[in-house]
């Protein structure tokens, strides 16, 4: 009996929350299956949308320990736990939510093996990050079949390690690639000078290196960003 309250609970707080969205924030909390973009600005039930979405999964049965959520800020992460955990209750604290750098460098603490050039690594040139990715599928040169699948502003500045360059902080683009060859998705900045106008999604865009920031000892820190490849063929004309 106590079981079934707590369900009952749990659904009538669902329904409560699921009452206030409008047609396409329901649209996207309904839709368990397959990728979901949101495209909204600051402020406007991104992630109130998101924890529904998540909620909703779990209603169908969906373990909370296979749910991968990823912000771009701790107090996001925070946040979208709170909201999580007074809805369905204690599943919430097994579902995995984490900032895009705090994910990532789990992965590195807990799979050491995979990321030597990483752990204590020295900058690479491009050419020695496209070697250490070919290292990853042996015999293949790292000549990806790329597309984007998703392109977003960064309104809201990344935590640290992320050093802005510019103060006070300008949002730049962001793109979802999709690696045919090898089945994943990579998010990543877009290079500079170029933003979410410049590409659409199925749009090629190669990999390249472009400074970060010179640091306190006169090195220059580098990052890979994605560039449109009809942007980057006009360069090189």
């Amino acid at each position: 009996m106590a079981k079934e309250k707590a369900v009952r609970t749990f659904e009538e707080k669902f329904q409560e929350e699921y009452a206030k969205l409008n047609a396409g924030q329901k649209k996207a909390v309904d839709a368990i299956e397959g990728p979901v973009m949101v495209v909204a600005g600051p402020g406007t039930g991104k992630t109130t949308t998101l924890t529904l979405r998540i909620a909703n999964i779990l209603q169908h049965g969906v373990p909370a320990s296979t749910i991968l959520a990823l912000t771009f800020t701790e107090s996001a992460a925070a946040n979208m736990r709170r909201k999580l955990v007074e809805l369905v209750g204690s599943d919430g604290y097994y579902v995995n939510i984490n900032t895009f750098h705090g994910f990532c460098n789990s992965l590195i603490q807990n799979y050491p093996q995979y990321f030597e050039r990483v752990i204590g690594a020295e900058n690479v040139t491009a050419a020695g990050f496209r070697s250490s990715v070919s290292e990853w599928v042996p015999g293949r040169a790292f000549m990806p079949s790329v597309a984007v699948r998703v392109t977003t502003d960064a309104r809201y500045q990344p935590p640290p390690p992320y050093v802005p360059r510019a103060d006070p902080y300008e949002p730049f683009a962001l793109a979802a690639v999709e690696l045919d060859a090898e089945g994943i998705v990579v998010l990543g900045q877009v290079a500079d000078g170029y933003g979410v106008d410049d590409l659409s999604v199925g749009a090629p865009v190669e990999l390249v290196v472009e400074p970060l920031y010179t640091d306190g000892d006169g090195i220059e820190r580098t990052v890979w960003r994605w560039k449109p490849v009809a942007a980057a063929g006009e360069d090189r004309q």
